[in-house]
């Protein structure tokens, strides 16, 4: 996966499917269509005939960030 020109954009690959993304983060497929949806409602990704574009590679990373920081909330409070 490579970084368009504005640095901003770039397609998944076709084989990493939902699935395969949900095995290789040990969660479920529905969280991850789920953060799809999230995604693309955000505008940080679309789909188009089952072609997947990050359209916005920041708000991809401050996305990841809040879950992590998230994440690890969730884990001290339990």
């Amino acid at each position: 996966m490579r970084l368009n020109e504005d640095g901003k954009q770039f397609h998944l690959p076709s084989f990493l499917t939902q699935e395969l993304i949900a095995s290789l983060c040990k969660t479920k497929v529905y969280q991850v269509a789920k953060e799809y949806k999230i995604l693309k409602a955000q505008g940080i990704m679309k789909v188009e005939s089952r072609r997947v574009t990050i359209t916005d590679f920041d708000k991809l990373q401050q996305r990841a960030e809040f879950l992590k920081i998230s994440a690890g909330v969730q884990k001290q409070v339990l």
